[in-house]
C-alpha cells in the first residue's frame, strides 16, 4: 500500500506540523510496511528564504510540483493561482491514500480519486480568518481581508466540499470541537507526538546556567508583541526569543535573538520559564507540551488547545491573554512567588 502525503512544505524541515506528520508516516511505514511519498512545491520558500529539505528514510520518495506560483503574502491567491494545476497533478496520482494538511490540500482533494485523510492542524485548515491586530494593524488586515475576499471565497467553497470527503484528524480536542462546529464533521483526536526522553537525554548531557525566559515564535499571532513588551517592562530579566527571522544569535538589551534550532531540546537549554503566549486559537502547542513534560515552568495562554497541551492546570494558564500586563503579572508570579522564588 502508498500512502502519499501533500503539503506545501511536507518535504521540507520547517516546523512542528511538518515533524509531526512525518512522525505518523514513520510509523504506517515501520510498524505496517507501507510505502511513503511525500509531495511538496518544487523549491518552496518559507519566511523569504529557500526552506532546507527534510530528512528522510532512504526508502521514502519526495516529490515536487514544478511549475507554480509562490507569493509572500496572500495565501488565498496563491491557492487560486495554483489550483487547477495541482488539481490536475493529482488527478493522475496513483496512491492507495492521501494525506494533506495546509492552504493548498483542498485542490489536492478535488484531484484525488480516492480515500482522504485530512489534519487539521492549525485554525487555517478549518478556513478561519482571524484578526488578532490591534490599532492601525488590525484595519490593515481587515483590508487586507477585503483584497483575498475573491479568491478565500473559491478557497472556502473547496475547503467544505473537500472536508466532507475525507476522515479529518485533529490535534486537539479543541479542533476537533471547532470541526464539528464549523462543519458538522466529527473528526478524531490525535495529539502530536513528543519524544520527551529524548529530549531529556539531551539536556542532561548539555546542563548550561538557568536563567532564561524562553519564548519561540515570530508573529503578532503567537505574541511577539506581548513578549517585548513584558521584556521591556521587565529589564532585570532575561529573555531569549527563537525565531525564524533571525540569522544569527545576537543580544538587544535584555533580549537574546536566536535563531530557530534544529535540535530542539536548544530550545530548553537554560530555560528558567517558557512562555507561549499564543494570540490566535493555537490547534494544541508543541513548545508548551514540550516545555511541560520536561518539568519546565511553562505559562501559556487560556486559547484554543493550549490547555491541553498542560493539562488544564490552572497555574499554567493566562487567562487574560490579550492583556500585556496580565503576561507581566504571571511571569512575576512565577519567578518571585512560585517555586522558582525559593532558588534564585
Amino acid at each position: 500500500m502508498n500512502i502519499t502525503a501533500f503539503s506545501k512544505f511536507i518535504a521540507y524541515d520547517i516546523g512542528g506540523a511538518e515533524a509531526s506528520t512525518r512522525h505518523l508516516l514513520a510509523d504506517q511505514n515501520l510498524i505496517f510496511g507501507k510505502r511513503i511519498t511525500l509531495v511538496s512545491l518544487m523549491d518552496a520558500s518559507f519566511v523569504g528564504r529557500r526552506a532546507p529539505l527534510a530528512s528522510i528514510p532512504s526508502n521514502w520518495e519526495s516529490l515536487f510540483i514544478n511549475g507554480c506560483t509562490q507569493l509572500q503574502r496572500f495565501n488565498h491567491y496563491e491557492y487560486l493561482l495554483n489550483r487547477k494545476h495541482i488539481i490536475n497533478w493529482f488527478s493522475r496520482c496513483q496512491a492507495d491514500e492521501l494525506w494533506c494538511y495546509g492552504i493548498l490540500a483542498p485542490a489536492a482533494i478535488l484531484g484525488f480519486d480516492g480515500p482522504v485523510r485530512y489534519y487539521v492542524r492549525s485554525e487555517t485548515d478549518l478556513g478561519i480568518i482571524g484578526n488578532y491586530h490591534r490599532g492601525v494593524k488590525r484595519l490593515a488586515k481587515e483590508v487586507y481581508k477585503l483584497v483575498e475576499l475573491p479568491a478565500s471565497r473559491t478557497y472556502q467553497r473547496d475547503l467544505d466540499h473537500s472536508i466532507r470527503r475525507s476522515k479529518v484528524i485533529a490535534n486537539s480536542k479543541y479542533m476537533a470541537a471547532r470541526t464539528k462546529e464549523l462543519f458538522g464533521i466529527e473528526a478524531d483526536v490525535l495529539y502530536p507526538h513528543v519524544d520527551v526522553e529524548v529530549l531529556r537525554t539531551s539536556l542532561s548531557a548539555n546542563i548550561s546556567e538557568t536563567k532564561w525566559i524562553v519564548f519561540v515564535g515570530d508573529s503578532g499571532i503567537k505574541g511577539l508583541d506581548l513578549v517585548l513588551y513584558a521584556a521591556k517592562v521587565l529589564p532585570h530579566l532575561s529573555f531569549r526569543i527563537v525565531s525564524r527571522f533571525v540569522e544569527k544569535q545576537h543580544q538587544v538589551g535584555n533580549i537574546c535573538w536566536t535563531p530557530w534550532e534544529k535540535d530542539v531540546w536548544r530550545v530548553y537549554s537554560g530555560a528558567l520559564l517558557v512562555i507561549v503566549p499564543s494570540q490566535w486559537e493555537e490547534a494544541y502547542g508543541r513548545v508548551a507540551r514540550e516545555a511541560f513534560l520536561l518539568q519546565i515552568p511553562v505559562l501559556v495562554s487560556a486559547v484554543g488547545g493550549l490547555p491541553e497541551a498542560v493539562e488544564g492546570r490552572r497555574v499554567n494558564l493566562v487567562e487574560d491573554y490579550r492583556n500585556p500586563d496580565a503576561w507581566v503579572n504571571a511571569i512575576q508570579e512565577v519567578i518571585f512567588n512560585g517555586p522558582l522564588g525559593k532558588v534564585l
